[in-house]
């Protein structure tokens, strides 16, 4: 992986300023205004309360709307199943006014690992269930079959994939919660990402944040 390789972001807050950290690079994490210093003092249930009141003053939200002016218009699903979406797609993708590629895999499982590869197929057997498979050249590296409604489900077309993540991150550790809904798009499929993340850093100090992203991937012909 390439030391300057910024996935996707993780938005903590600072005095009501927004901030970037993107996953796999150890950028400066931004924290809430310090109140005196009660927080270095507080321990156990008091610190998780503090903790909780802190964060729901602090939190930051980002939501950016679908990229229309340099995508084109959304088209809707050609129906409301979601097998139009089967076929393999470039891991790299794009995201509007970054230099950024962010990595299909990594969206998917959380896996840092699975930047290094090519490309993500998949594979429908059913209606209920997909088989999820990343490659590097002509290898397979990492395989997972999706089940509905555990896993995903398709709503009106559009494949809508949950999960919660913990993270462990530098000086920052907390929990992520992850939505990313995928729809085709001519030659691309396109992602929705909705990220919620709470955590503490050094274990005191509360962060947290939402965001809404859009990536695309080009899809790859046989």
């Amino acid at each position: 992986m390439t030391p300057n390789y910024r996935p996707h972001p993780t938005r903590y807050a600072r005095g009501g300023e927004c901030r970037h950290r993107w996953a796999g690079v150890d950028q400066r994490p931004m924290t809430p205004r310090q109140n005196g210093g009660t927080a270095r003092r507080l321990t156990g249930l008091g610190l998780v309360l503090a903790a909780q009141t802190l964060l729901l003053l602090s939190a930051c939200a980002v939501h950016r709307p679908y990229p229309e002016a340099a995508w084109g218009p959304l088209p809707p699903p050609p129906s409301a199943d979601c097998r139009y979406l089967e076929g393999s797609y470039r891991n790299r993708g794009e995201v509007v006014g970054h230099e950024a590629q962010p990595s299909l895999a990594l969206e998917l499982f959380g896996r840092l690992e699975l930047v290094r590869a090519d490309r993500v197929s998949l594979s429908f057997p059913t209606s209920e269930t997909v088989n999820v498979t990343v490659w590097e050249a002509t290898r397979p590296v990492f395989a997972r079959t999706l089940t509905s409604p555990g896993d995903f489900v398709c709503k009106g077309g559009r494949m809508v994939v949950r999960a919660r993540r913990f993270l462990a991150e530098s000086a920052v550790s907390g929990w992520q919660s992850v939505t990313i809904t995928l729809s085709g798009a001519d030659d691309y499929l396109v992602g929705q990402v909705e990220e919620v993340g709470v955590g503490l850093v050094f274990l005191v100090l509360p962060v947290g944040g939402e965001t809404t992203s859009w990536y695309r991937f080009r899809r790859e012909r046989d």
